[in-house]
C-alpha cells in the first residue's frame, strides 16, 4: 500500500532538516500541493527560510523524490491522491486500491477541521 506524506508551508520552512529523511525514504511518497511552491516562492524574500526550502524541494525534484500536485489547499491535494489511487486500482489487479494519505503540518490546530477523503 502506497503512503503519501503531503507536506505543509510551515513544516518546510521550520522543520526542513526533519523532512528530509522522511522525503528520501523509499517507503514513503512525498508530496507537495502546487500552492505550497508558490508561497514558497512568494516569500523568498520576506522568509530567511523559504530560499533553501525551494533549493530542497527543487533537488528532490530533480531526483524523483517528490510529487508536485496541482491543487489550491491541503484537502483538494489529498482528495487528487485518493483518486488518482481509486483510479488506478480499477485499471488492473497489480494496481494498488488503497493508499494512507498523511499531512505533515507544524501548527496541528489549524488543520483540526480539515476532511481527509476515503474513497473505496
Amino acid at each position: 500500500m502506497p503512503v503519501y506524506i503531503v507536506l505543509d508551508y510551515d513544516v518546510l520552512i521550520q522543520r526542513l532538516k526533519t523532512v528530509c529523511p522522511l522525503v528520501n525514504s523509499p517507503s514513503l511518497i512525498a508530496v507537495i500541493p502546487s500552492f505550497v511552491l508558490r508561497k514558497l516562492d512568494a516569500n523568498k524574500n520576506l522568509c530567511a527560510e523559504a530560499r533553501p526550502a525551494i533549493r530542497m524541494c527543487e533537488m528532490w525534484q530533480t531526483r524523483g523524490r517528490i510529487r508536485v500536485v496541482t491543487a489550491s489547499t491541503h484537502t483538494e491535494c489529498c482528495n487528487s491522491l485518493a483518486e488518482s489511487v481509486a483510479a488506478a486500482g480499477d485499471v488492473g489487479a497489480k494496481s494498488p486500491r488503497h493508499a494512507l494519505v498523511a499531512v505533515l503540518v507544524e501548527d496541528l490546530e489549524s488543520f483540526q477541521d480539515m476532511q481527509i477523503p476515503c474513497k473505496f
